[in-house]
This record gives C-alpha cells, structure tokens and sequence, in this order.
C-alpha cells in the first residue's frame, strides 16, 4: 500500500509539473492597426511642412513631413477617414475612407494636386 501511495504522489507532482505547456496562455488577436500618412514625393515636390492629422475629424497628431515621408497612428481595426491639413494654413488634403485590418496597416496618400 506505501508503495502505491508513493507512485500517486509521483504521478501527481509530475502532472503539476508540465514543463512548456503554453495552452493556457494564447496572445489574444489584435484589434488595432496602423493608418500610415504619406507624403507623395511625385506631386509634393521638396521642402518640408508640419502637418496635422485627422482620423475620424479628430486630431490625432502634427508631425513633420517632407516628400516621401510617412508616419502612422495606431487605430482600432476597421474603416476610418483619415485627412490632413498643413499647420496654421488653410491648406487640406482631401479625406479619404481608408481601411485598417488587425495587426496591419492603411496608407492614406497625401497629394499635392
């Protein structure tokens, strides 16, 4: 019977003690993704402006661009419009519907037309 006991309690404490078993822990999928601005190099020429940028009409940041440049912001996964303005200026990029998948990014083009 002691001997029993003892094997129980072997197979018991190397049950709790799974080693790698990661089964419990999954990275849960992402919800959010990048909207890239981009400055086009073809139509905006040389120089550089800081530009403020919108996502959903709300002002998520001013960063400086030149032509070719790109910054992004992190939104939620899903269809956004996204447009921009050059600071202190009248001057508007046209808005446009981009969308945004999980885990990835959209490009809004900003140009000079």
């Amino acid at each position: 019977m002691r001997n029993l006991m003892l094997v129980v309690g072997a197979l018991a404490f190397a049950a709790g003690c799974g080693g790698d078993d990661n089964s419990g822990n999954v990275e849960p999928e992402p919800t959010t993704g990048d909207l890239v601005f981009v400055l086009d190099g073809q139509t905006c020429g040389t120089g550089s402006a800081s530009i403020d940028m919108f996502v959903d009409g709300n002002l998520e940041d001013t960063q400086s661009f030149s032509a070719g440049t790109r910054h992004s912001v992190e939104v939620e996964a899903g269809n956004h419009i996204a447009s921009a303005t050059i600071s202190n200026t009248t001057i508007i990029f046209n808005p446009v519907n981009v969308s945004v998948p999980a885990g990835g990014e959209g490009t809004y083009l900003m140009q000079c037309i």
